[in-house]
């Protein structure tokens, strides 16, 4: 049985997500953005997961770059910071940093988060000498 709506494309690549089935979860994701390009920033970051899950970090890079194109500011500092973690793990450090700057600068909140907090400072002190 297929999923007929957006929502439920979406709901089938979260269980393939949490099965840890990348190849499913990133077809149904997709399939689910298709239907409905605007519907959540959270399907974005899910599929950039299972993107860099997979083995394709520059798909998640570029999945979430989409959704920052496509929602309002106040709703992609996740995004950003995701974006952040995911540059530097491909050694663009600056990029990486302006990430998790611009993510600061949306949301506040975010530096709480022991992710967040652990790439700043590995960014500033590596960009800082």
């Amino acid at each position: 049985m297929k999923p007929t709506s957006a929502e439920g494309y979406f709901y089938l690549g979260d269980i393939f997500r949490k099965k840890g089935d990348g190849h499913n979860a990133i077809k149904s994701y997709s399939k689910g953005l298709d239907l409905q390009p605007d519907g959540s920033i959270l399907i974005y970051e899910y599929l950039a997961e299972a993107f860099e899950k997979s083995g394709n970090p520059k798909k998640a890079i570029q999945t979430l770059y989409n959704a920052i194109e496509i929602f309002p500011e106040k709703q992609t500092s996740q995004a950003h910071s995701y974006l952040g973690y995911l540059l530097y793990t491909q050694g663009k450090y600056k990029k990486a940093l302006e990430e998790l700057e611009t993510a600061l600068k949306i949301n506040p909140d975010c530096a709480n988060q022991e992710i967040f907090q652990k790439y700043y400072k590995l960014l500033k002190a590596k960009l800082d000498n």
